[in-house]
């Protein structure tokens, strides 16, 4: 049995007891059963949460045309990534000298995810290494490297490279780090306090 109790007044710790009033009656078969015993609880908070650096879907269904829970697939845009400021990540096109500074905006460009993923606090390594410890001309030059047009094989043309991967799980950041890598056939080493890329 489920039981739905509303609490209000002070703040917790609420102390919740259970106690059984009716007579503790053997059973008179081995199918009878006639214990209690505390299962679990669950606390239900009715407030407006907020998931900050979360993207959410809130869809409602009638379960009455579904046999089973429906499945629901998105297609996610992704990551706003730190990119050059000399950089417009829709035409994939650098336009003069690039000064080192930065902008943020989407791209699917693996140099540029994989900075992000080096420097950010949240999901990537950023409370271990900062924007200074990268070595950022490197991935600049290998940028445009992965975002050269190629023959997609069909009469029309691609970038060599792009990066549209799914993080679901949590893994280690140097297995991750050599994910992206590998998809553009590159390697980082670290030498002078800082990281350096090659492809």
């Amino acid at each position: 049995r489920d039981y739905t109790i509303d609490v209000s007044g002070l703040a917790p710790p609420y102390i919740v007891k259970v106690e059984r009033v009716t007579p503790d009656i053997p059973p008179t078969n081995t199918l009878e059963q006639n214990s209690l015993f505390w299962q679990t609880y669950t606390t239900i908070l009715q407030q407006q949460f907020t998931y900050p650096n979360s993207a959410l879907l809130y869809v409602a269904v009638d379960t009455t045309y579904f046999n089973a829970q429906p499945t629901i697939s998105v297609l996610s845009k992704g990551l706003i990534c730190t990119i050059p400021s000399n950089y417009n990540p829709i035409t994939r096109i650098y336009t003069g000298i690039w000064d080192g500074t930065f902008t943020r905006a989407y791209s699917n460009n693996p140099a540029w995810c994989l900075l992000m993923l080096l420097t950010n606090p949240i999901y990537g390594t950023g409370q271990y290494i900062s924007l200074a410890q990268v070595d950022k001309w490197s991935l600049y030059t290998i940028a445009q490297y992965c975002d050269e047009m190629v023959s997609d094989g069909l009469g029309g043309s691609e970038p060599r490279y792009s990066y549209n991967y799914y993080m679901t799980a949590r893994v280690e950041a140097f297995a991750q780090i050599n994910t992206v890598l590998s998809q553009i056939r590159g390697i980082a080493y670290y030498a002078g306090g800082q990281i350096y890329f090659a492809i």
